[in-house]
């Protein structure tokens, strides 16, 4: 109910902190003052969520025609999003490559899937 404390449950609280306690070992006397109550928000345990992001890189950054994944990961599929958020292409990987010829000179986000993991990279067409 609001305006009722909480007695026991983890929460992200987003606010102003302090320490009120000015003697060592430092590790008493922390506040935190949420500004509002959208500051305070339940706790999500997010280890059974199997999906991991991965910021990515990709060369040559910009392009003109083909586009490579750098690093390790094999990447399966991937969409294309304009920066207004339009998906623009999408298709499978060809050994993290794929062809960027038929978009508009601009820039772009590219997001990948593997099995476990979703990439993402930002990367510019030029013609």
């Amino acid at each position: 109910m609001q305006g009722e404390a909480v007695i026991a449950d983890t929460m992200i609280i987003t606010g102003i902190g302090g320490q009120y306690d000015r003697d060592a070992p430092y590790n008493s006397g922390y506040q935190i003052f949420p500004r509002r109550l959208s500051d305070v928000a339940a706790w999500v345990d997010r280890s059974s969520i199997s999906e991991l992001t991965v910021i990515c890189k990709v060369y040559p950054n910009p392009t003109a025609e083909n586009l490579t994944v750098i690093g390790t990961d094999k990447w399966d599929l991937y969409e294309v999003y304009s920066v207004t958020g339009i998906r623009v292409s999408e298709g499978s990987f060809v050994n993290n490559n794929l062809s960027v010829a038929n978009l508009d000179s601009g820039n772009y986000i590219i997001r990948m899937r593997s099995a476990d993991k979703v990439g993402t990279a930002r990367f510019m067409v030029v013609r």
